[in-house]
């Protein structure tokens, strides 16, 4: 279903692209698994502010909610992040929205 608006995330991503000066920032459509996972494999910050689905049964089947690309909701799952490396990833912070399942 339909998650609510996160109202604080650009002052927040403000907030820490002050912090840390060379920030790129991917908010909307553009927020896709593709995108999250490119930037965990390239950089050595990474803050996701966003929803995230939890699965206190089934810790894998958890998953942070993004952008199919369109308007649409997509989810990466646990178990698709556990799959792959990030060799430059030095700290990975998650400020999310959780709804528990």
């Amino acid at each position: 279903g339909d998650l609510p608006r996160l109202r604080n995330v650009r002052t927040e991503l403000a907030s820490l692209s002050r912090v840390f000066p060379l920030t790129s920032v991917v908010l909307g459509v553009e927020a896709t698994a593709g995108r999250f996972l490119q930037a965990a494999q390239s950089s050595r910050i990474l803050h996701f502010a966003g929803h995230a689905l939890v699965s206190a049964e089934r810790p894998f089947d958890s998953s942070l909610v993004l952008s199919d690309g369109t308007s649409a909701q997509a989810y990466l799952m646990a178990r698709e992040i556990r799959r792959h490396s990030f060799p430059r990833l030095e700290l990975l912070t998650l400020a999310a929205c959780s709804k528990a399942s």
